[in-house]
């Protein structure tokens, strides 16, 4: 959709927020609970990146709803954000904040945190 932009964002809850602009972003009229997107309950930094050739929108985040950081994965909206749907594991141990990127054979790539001890990223 021409200068429509989603916002996926942290929260103060277990589940992100969503925000939705139809005019480039100058405003933002509907702001929802992605419900189907949990989050550690002080949130914690996700990725979102689209595909304008398949229009499917990923994110990646974590999925731990403690105050423990772990179980990266990766999930897709096929959309607009209006619902999204689990896809693969990215890393069930500890790990954090991530970027998700479209290579150019339309693979999705994803840099993150990790770490060996729980709520201790090291790399």
């Amino acid at each position: 959709r021409t200068n429509s932009v989603f916002v996926n964002a942290r929260s103060y809850g277990t589940k992100r927020i969503g925000a939705y602009s139809d005019d480039g972003r100058i405003t933002f009229k509907k702001i929802v609970l992605l419900n189907t997107l949990v989050q550690p309950v002080h949130g914690c930094e996700g990725s979102t990146n689209y595909n304008q050739k398949t229009n499917q929108l990923f994110y990646s985040g974590l999925t731990e709803t403690s105050t423990i950081r772990t179980n990266l994965l990766l999930h897709i909206s096929t959309d607009n954000g209006e619902s999204w749907f689990y896809v693969k594991s990215i890393c069930s141990g500890p790990s954090a904040y991530s970027s998700l990127t479209l290579m150019h054979n339309q693979s999705i790539g994803v840099l993150y945190e990790k770490g060996r001890i729980i709520g201790v990223p090291d790399s």
